[in-house]
């Protein structure tokens, strides 16, 4: 393997290096040996880090947020929803107007039901999930589980 790069991205270091003369990318967190050889490598032909690492990010991104979720959300959720990633902020620029309720309707691309559960309760009553239906069932859930915990400590005596 020879490294060809490191990216330092939200706060999380990748180390890029080419295994024969394909580039790949590994966490640097999860690095758990390394042996250094004597021998120097070559640089695959008309490699750019900056290049990879543009198009590796996008294709990532679009393996890693696959699925759709519908929601509805307040004017004041748009901006905290456009913070989460740049697919996001891209489906809350396509946001259609609002309706006649004061909500904006938006598809968002999520990664899996898991990872959009904590991104939407993070943002609590300003958006409401509506699509696909196990993301909706998958949240009320977790709120069931947390009004236990939390209606149990506001009858527990401290």
């Amino acid at each position: 393997m020879l490294p060809l790069g490191l990216v330092l991205k939200a706060g999380v270091w990748y180390l890029v290096a080419a295994v024969g003369t394909q580039p790949r990318t590994y966490r640097v967190g999860s690095i758990l040996e390394l042996h250094v050889e004597e021998e120097v490598g070559k640089v695959p032909p008309r490699f750019e880090l900056r290049r990879y690492w543009k198009q590796f990010a996008k294709e990532y991104e679009a393996r890693m947020q696959a699925g759709r979720a519908l929601v509805r959300a307040r004017p004041a959720a748009l901006h905290r929803l456009a913070r989460l990633d740049f697919a996001t902020a891209r489906a809350v620029a396509a946001a259609g107007p609002l309706d006649a309720d004061g909500w904006h309707r938006i598809a968002l691309p999520i990664e899996s039901i898991e990872v959009a559960v904590g991104e939407l309760l993070r943002l609590g009553p300003d958006v409401e999930a509506l699509e696909p239906p196990e993301l909706r069932v998958a949240l009320a859930e977790r709120l069931e589980a947390l009004r236990k915990v939390y209606g149990a400590a506001r009858n527990r005596k401290r």
